[in-house]
């Protein structure tokens, strides 16, 4: 076997593979390969033969002369391999050093403590929880240094956590004072900033349920933090995770093998690792940090620049300025005793290098345990979203509490925070171990073994994390273990996440805190789950100085509902005004949301909660929405200054346009301009002279159907009865078509208009959403209307303006006017005094409107402008009827004198009902009113600012973009403007009282120049259906009519919830 390893011919010396020949063993070699390679004489052959075998004897006795330390002390141990001692998993890169640490834990159970060997060292394993104390802290002056004396001469070893002795407890005396509970407050705000900074960064990747590498994330975060609050400067390491410090930061810490060996060789043999010339920083690191700390002073003392950060307290030290000394209850564990063996610490200068190696270690300790803590938490609360869930409730809570600032005070009152950090600690220690070295001949307490001086005693803190004696069912990830009385049950020093007594982790709370902020930033806004790239169970990476995951944690980033939907509650409180407090999601329309109050009494409710104030603020679920309650104010809104709010609805760029949705109603800016411009001569008093005809042989038909259930006093539902009369005359009106819905109402027309109102929870939803979350809507792909209804009304459109361009037909209609504009016929503008609310000037803003002759009127958007015409006429008017109906039931007083007016006009007309009959039926016009006073059909208007307006007498501009809403059904209902507001009484539309009240308290149509184009033709059509019902028929409650009224809360109109039940009978 020793033949085969000898090579006739040795490498030449400095050949690949040769052993470096400044080290002693090389050297040796290099001796005898050198002479091989010139002297090819025999018995050199045989001397490097011998030479190699002595040489592996040697190594041999070497790494196992020390294998019976253990059998001679009589103490029992787990039994060494030549060369690896306990560690061939660690060195073979087949297990994590917590993995090791675990396995050495459990291979002693039963005993208090044992031995196991690191390579040839003998080293304790200590497990019992007492024995821990002992050595931590009762007999601390026994166990003082972490490691053997470093080597003074390494780069960065004269670190808080390396240095040992008098050195290290004047530093440490020094130092105390930095990381106290009142530092740590003044450092908060900095971490806060760097949360903000990560959650605004990763909003795309979110937006998109990507996944990430949380690791590398939370990395970049910590980073950020570590320059802010130990040098006081800007990494940028979130937005540029290529930055020089992240990139520092991912070299000191890449899990190579060459680098785990080396940290390894310099911790057990610090001695054969100076011999053997291992370095585990690279002089790339060692230059960076001694700049920087260099730069740094002189950039400060040079400018007289002070800041609130680690390193000026470092620089105060270096002035020999004495720190104050502000530890407060919370700081606990920064109280031990450090001087317990002498007094005569070794005072020594702060100097440069000094600080440099304290910033090395802190950034080092400061950034990578805090991200991979981070990390672990939000594997397992992917994997356990249950407790995701929990936790994210507390967040919100407290979050709410503090409207929304993560601060000092929140984070100390998140509780169930605390025990998920800390079970996530329990399962995941960053460090799986601490090593102790004696520092003075010991004999434990109880036993025979006496500890030498020099002698390495390892607590394997991961073993009695996971040991079920302490932690039953260790592998369950439960925060509940460390609820208080949890604690209680289980002994001291079994959970050492950092360690105990005098050298434990001085920066362990700052580490905690910004580990905690970063994770509360997250938890706010996102939700965590697993992906296929999550590895489950975890699977530790073998060659990383810490604990962490192997190839990183991939997990699915999404965007929070929570966070989603509140994200912007704070809107009017940063703008000093007055508003209601909103719920999460929901925002202030819970009762919208939940199905228990209409839309209309949310609008009032919304008043009402604002009364004393001109204008104050709301929230649709996030979106913060102003409420007007002024007539002033709206006048200016809807009037002076329309050119501010010239807009209904917020307008989506770029986007591709729903079917139906590019009508007078919904569009903005120069092309609703140019359609309303357009549009404007149909809808005037002589155009709807020409309509009423049809009105009366629509409502003739009505009574005709009518008479079977008057002759037996049968209920009727009013609201499809009056469904199917208005149907029908926008049918004739608008289409020119004989839709037959009176007598056939399961026809297709009348088929279609109830599902567009269909008052379904769903419809609702999309509706709502449309408005408050149109991206979303248009990502889940819901559309306003189905394929079916779109197709209809394109196949309609389309057919009769064919039939009639083919067959030369004109007709007196709606569609006829359309088809005249799509040929660029010019219209006759037919405008009287009656015609007032078409008079307004619509171009108010820029003059630069969309003309047709880029915008042309094709057969698509005449369809968009039947459909609306369609819908708001048919659906408005009868409502409105339907309304008018249940007033004069509930008051058959006001009932029996709009019929004796009815009569009385009726006969001046000799029975028919003209244009003129029905402007001359004062009280009727009254009556209707005062119906759309109380139930408006729409009880609000909404205008969204395309200018930015200072809002007059204040200094509160309303910022482009923002949305206004008046709440026309409250301020209809305000007692201030119609006293004993539930009370049906048109005489509040006499001449005399409405000059009593400002004109923009009654709104049931809008006003200014988005003033309802069709208002008129609505009126009309709802009066002409009226006076032909009350010309011959009664109406009354019965058994099934609501009194009080109880509105619909899912519908997309006021209307009455179950329907309009009243019994209909002939007029005596």
């Amino acid at each position: 076997m020793v033949m085969i390893l000898v090579a006739r011919r040795p490498l030449k010396p400095g050949a690949p593979g040769s052993p470096p020949p400044h080290s002693p063993l090389g050297a040796a070699l290099h001796v005898i390969l050198k002479m091989t390679f010139y002297f090819e004489t025999p018995w050199l052959d045989e001397l490097v033969l011998v030479s190699i075998v002595f040489i592996l004897v040697r190594i041999y006795w070497y790494t196992t002369a020390r294998h019976n330390h253990w059998k001679k002390q009589g103490i029992a141990y787990i039994k060494p391999l030549p060369f690896f001692g306990n560690l061939k998993d660690v060195v073979l890169l087949k297990s994590s050093r917590g993995d090791v640490m675990k396995y050495l834990y459990r291979e002693l159970d039963g005993k208090p403590f044992g031995g196991a060997f690191f390579f040839n060292n003998p080293i304790l394993v200590v497990r019992d929880p007492e024995l821990v104390k002992t050595i931590l802290i009762k007999n601390f002056s026994h166990f003082q240094n972490r490691f053997h004396s470093s080597d003074q001469s390494q780069p960065f070893s004269q670190n808080l956590v390396t240095l040992n002795g008098p050195k290290w407890k004047s530093l440490r005396t020094k130092l105390t004072p930095t990381f106290t509970s009142g530092k740590l407050k003044n450092m908060i705000d900095a971490m806060a900033e760097c949360s903000l900074e990560m959650n605004t960064e990763l909003q795309a990747t979110a937006n998109n349920n990507s996944i990430i590498e949380v690791k590398d994330m939370a990395g970049n975060f910590t980073t950020q933090v570590i320059g802010s609050v130990i040098f006081g400067l800007q990494f940028n390491s979130i937005k540029n995770p290529d930055s020089e410090f992240r990139k520092i930061g991912r070299e000191m810490f890449d899990p190579s093998y060459k680098r785990a060996v080396t940290l390894m060789m310099n911790t057990i043999s610090p001695k054969m690792s100076k011999l053997l010339g291992l370095n585990s920083r690279s002089k790339n690191v060692e230059s960076f940090f001694y700049g920087l700390v260099k730069d740094t002073i002189r950039h400060r003392e040079k400018n007289g620049v002070t800041r609130n950060d680690f390193f000026q307290l470092l620089i105060q030290l270096k002035n020999n300025e004495t720190l104050v000394e502000d530890r407060s209850k919370e700081d606990a564990h920064l109280r031990h005793q450090i001087d317990v063996v002498d007094n005569k610490a070794e005072q020594f200068e702060m100097t440069e290098s000094l600080m440099t190696d304290q910033c090395f270690v802190f950034f080092l300790a400061g950034f990578e345990t805090s991200s991979t803590t981070m990390s672990f938490v939000l594997y397992e609360l992917a994997v356990n979203p249950n407790i995701q869930e929990r936790l994210g409730a507390e967040i919100d809570d407290v979050l709410e509490k503090h409207k929304g600032k993560i601060t000092y005070d929140a984070i100390h009152e998140m509780s169930y925070l605390d025990k998920v950090v800390n079970e996530t600690m329990r399962k995941h220690p960053p460090a799986p171990n601490l090593t102790r070295i004696c520092t003075e001949p010991f004999t434990l307490q109880g036993t025979n073994l006496r500890l030498q001086k020099g002698d390495t005693v390892i607590i394997p803190s991961i073993g009695f994390h996971h040991d079920p004696k302490y932690f039953p069912n260790p592998d369950q990830f439960d925060p509940e273990r460390f609820s208080e009385e949890n604690k209680k049950l289980r002994p001291s020093y079994t959970y050492l996440p950092f360690g105990e007594g005098p050298r434990m982790c001085i920066g362990m709370r700052f580490g905690l805190m910004q580990a905690k902020v970063g994770l509360v930033g997250l938890l706010s806004r996102y939700k965590f789950s697993v992906c296929e790239k999550t590895v489950i169970p975890l699977v530790y990476e073998p060659v990383s100085l810490l604990l962490t995951a192997k190839n990183g944690f991939h997990l699915t980033i999404i965007v929070k509902i929570y966070w989603f939907t509140t994200a912007r509650h704070d809107h009017w409180t940063k703008r000093g005004i007055a508003f209601i407090k909103p719920l999460p999601f929901f925002g202030n329309l819970k009762d919208v949301v939940l199905l228990r109050s209409s839309r209309g009494e949310v609008m009032k409710d919304l008043y009402n909660k604002l009364e004393g104030e001109p204008f104050g603020g709301a929230f649709f679920f996030s979106n913060p929405i102003l409420i007007v309650r002024d007539p002033e104010l709206i006048k200016s809104i809807l009037v002076k200054d329309f050119s501010h709010f010239q807009n209904r609805i917020s307008t989506r760029p770029g986007s591709k346009p729903e079917p139906l949705t590019q009508h007078i109603a919904l569009l903005n800016g120069p092309k609703w301009r140019s359609l309303r411009t357009k549009l404007t001569p149909t809808f005037t008093s002589g155009k709807l002279k020409n309509m009423i005809d049809s009105m009366v042989e629509c409502s003739l038909e009505m009574k005709t159907r009518l008479q079977e259930s008057a002759d037996n006093s049968s209920i009727i539902e009013v609201k499809d009865m009056a469904g199917n009369f208005t149907t029908q005359v926008i049918g004739s009106v608008i289409f020119g078509l004989q839709f037959d819905s009176i007598k056939n109402p399961d026809s297709e027309f009348r088929r279609v208009g109830r599902e567009l109102v269909d008052p379904s929870t769903k419809r609702a939803a999309v509706m709502m959403m449309s408005n408050i979350f149109p991206k979303l809507v248009k990502m889940l792909g819901f559309t306003l209307q189905s394929k079916e209804t779109v197709s209809f009304f394109y196949r309609v459109v389309k057919d009769t303006v064919q039939y009639r361009e083919k067959n030369g037909v004109t007709r007196n209609d709606f569609l006829q006017l359309l088809i005249q504009l799509k040929n660029n016929v010019k219209m006759v503008d037919d405008r009287s005094k009656e015609d007032e609310h078409l008079r307004h000037q619509i171009d108010l803003g820029d003059n630069k409107g969309e003309q047709f002759g880029t915008y042309e009127l094709t057969e698509t958007l005449m369809t968009d402008q039947c459909f609306v015409f369609f819908l708001a006429g048919f659906e408005t008017s009868s409502t409105a009827m339907s309304f008018t109906l249940y007033e004069l039931a509930v008051n058959p007083d006001i009932q029996e004198r709009l019929g004796a007016e009815i009569d009385e006009v009726l006969e001046k007309h000799k029975g028919k009902i003209t244009y003129d009959a029905i402007h001359e039926m004062s009280y009727l016009d009254k009556v209707v009113n005062e119906t759309l006073r109380i139930h408006p059909p729409s009880p609000n208007l909404t205008r969204t600012c395309t200018d930015s307006y200072n809002v007059p007498g204040t200094k509160y501009i309303i910022q482009k973009g923002d949305v206004v809403m008046i709440p026309s059904v409250g301020l209809h209902h305000d007692p201030k403007y119609f006293p004993n507001p539930d009370k049906f009484d048109p005489e509040r539309f006499s001449e005399e009282n409405k000059n009593l009240r400002p004109k923009y308290a009654y709104l049931p149509f809008g006003e200014g120049p988005r003033i309802c184009i069709g208002m008129r033709f609505g009126l009309m059509q709802a009066k002409v259906g009226l006076v032909g019902l009350l010309s011959r028929y009664k109406f009354s409650v019965c058994e099934k009519t609501a009194i009080p009224m109880v509105y619909d809360p899912v519908a997309l109109f006021m209307t009455a919830k179950n329907g309009f039940h009243l019994t209909i009978s002939n007029r005596k």
